[in-house]
């Protein structure tokens, strides 16, 4: 029931090396309107079913209370009979990109003026027919195409086809004008190469045409990095269960 931090995660939690690591500090640290919906998925979504934590929710800082929006990833580490060991992972702190999808959800989007120089890569789709209607630079940067090229295209081009159908089912919630949501979706730049995005959409009007808008982050190395460490620490300890074993034999 105790955890470790970095420097970086202290500094987005706003604690320092006296601040109490159990769960019960983690939990104090969460937002009063969001914690008891988060404490119920770790229980039954991360240790219940085994499950890697991949959550966004609202913390209250500790040392100034300012509310900010962090993206928390964790995988479990299980003993040989399928038994919760550890968790190992990464908070990153989103509170500008939210932000920024708040604004523009309750605006009626002046998207020209508002996402030219967002650093997240945005696109903007009509709702009916899946034709990109506005991307900002970040989206041409991070896909490959020239704004021309993409405004050419439609959402279904981002994406493998064998890819569609996950695509459709993780966004159905967008259909019914709330809120989806994707981790680690993988589309396709201009010259072939896969890329691995978080991806938040919803539905807004603009210029009285329904439009979906979605906002994409490149996870790619993030995830090829925690794939490696999850892989060095299974070998470490896979190391560790073998020294023991060759030290019993030993006795």
């Amino acid at each position: 029931g105790r955890w470790v931090s970095s420097k970086g995660l202290d500094a987005i939690f706003g604690i320092d090396s006296g601040f109490d690591r159990s769960v019960e500090s983690w939990t104090s640290l969460i937002h009063p309107a969001d914690r008891e919906a988060m404490v119920a998925y770790f229980a039954d979504e991360v240790l219940g079913r085994g499950q890697p934590f991949d959550r966004r929710y609202r913390i209250v800082r500790a040392d100034t209370g300012e509310e900010r929006w962090v993206d928390g990833r964790g995988r479990l580490e299980l003993d040989a009979s399928g038994r919760p060991l550890r968790m190992q992972g990464t908070i990153a702190d989103v509170t500008n990109q939210r932000k920024t999808e708040e604004a523009l959800i309750q605006s009626e989007l002046s998207y020209a003026a508002i996402l030219e120089g967002t650093a997240e890569a945005i696109v903007i789709a009509e709702a009916a027919t899946g034709r990109l209607r506005w991307v900002n630079p970040a989206a041409s940067a991070l896909l490959g195409y020239s704004r021309d090229e993409l405004l050419q295209l439609a959402v279904r081009d981002l994406y493998l086809p064998q890819d569609l159908p996950i695509v459709l089912d993780r966004f159905g919630a967008v259909m019914e004008g709330r809120i989806g949501y994707a981790k680690s979706l993988r589309c396709v730049r201009r010259d072939g190469t896969p890329l691995l995005a978080d991806i938040r959409a919803s539905q807004v009007v603009v210029d009285g045409v329904a439009c979906d808008i979605g906002f994409f982050t490149d996870v790619t190395e993030q995830v090829a990095a925690d794939d490696e460490r999850a892989r060095l620490v299974e070998g470490l300890h896979r190391s560790e269960r073998n020294l023991a074993e060759a030290q019993r034999i030993a006795h």
